[in-house]
């Protein structure tokens, strides 16, 4: 059967790629503990990963599949830990900030600021979390290429491995600056975000400037693992 999406473009092809892609993200989903769950495919990565959670949700607001949304987000929140992380992967830092910029983001595409009331204490604690693991990388040794941004994290995305990267940062700024954002806008307890993430940038911009690459080509590029921590 064809599938109605609410987006329309005139390329055909577009279309076709458009319906395929929705089709797709559709038919991964999947019914756990009475919850839909969206999933990055059905076999070996088979599951809820929470940096993708935070595409799929925002394509299926796109796509008029709200309820569907609402109980992917659900699931995504059963992934909270007693610490206050929001994690599948132990060992993957920048999950919890995805998920705080994920509860952000859905809250926008919904309408509906209650839907992040209701989430607040979970961010708070999330958000003490990620302040937290900021604070391990400040106590790293003065030379530390990471020193201020966070203790050694999986890249991912073709880097594999615990090294000093700068993706984990990067997204933990994202999800403290949502959430910042949020506090002012909703009159609601921020637990340090702004603070925290105004300095966070800066540390991050001055590492940008510390470690900017050229290609061989002469293309200026930044490079997301830090020169030292080896090669992938």
């Amino acid at each position: 059967a064809m599938l109605d999406l609410p987006i329309e473009v005139g390329d055909p092809a577009i279309q076709d790629m458009l319906v395929a892609s929705a089709r797709n993200i559709l038919q991964a989903r999947e019914r756990r503990n009475g919850r839909i769950e969206f999933q990055v495919g059905p076999t070996i990565y088979r599951g809820v990963w929470v940096v993708d959670s935070y595409f799929f949700l925002e394509a299926a607001r796109y796509l008029g599949f709200d309820a569907d949304a609402e109980e992917g987000l659900d699931a995504l929140m059963a992934r909270e830990r007693d610490d206050g992380a929001i994690e599948e992967m132990n060992f993957h830092y920048k999950e919890t900030a995805i998920a705080l910029a994920t509860l952000v983001r859905q809250a926008q595409l919904a309408g509906d600021p209650d839907l992040l009331r209701r989430y607040w204490g979970a961010v708070e604690r999330a958000v003490t979390y990620v302040l937290r693991r900021i604070d391990e990388s400040l106590r790293l040794p003065e030379g530390a290429p990471n020193r201020g941004l966070l203790p050694s994290s999986m890249a991912d995305g073709g880097a594999g491995g615990m090294r000093p990267e700068y993706t984990t940062a990067l997204w933990t700024w994202v999800g403290l600056d949502a959430v910042a954002h949020a506090a002012s806008t909703l009159g609601l307890n921020d637990v340090g975000a702004r603070n925290a993430a105004d300095a966070l940038l800066e540390r991050i911009l001055r590492g940008r400037d510390r470690d900017r690459a050229t290609t061989a080509e002469g293309v200026p590029y930044w490079p997301m693992v830090m020169p030292g921590s080896g090669e992938h």
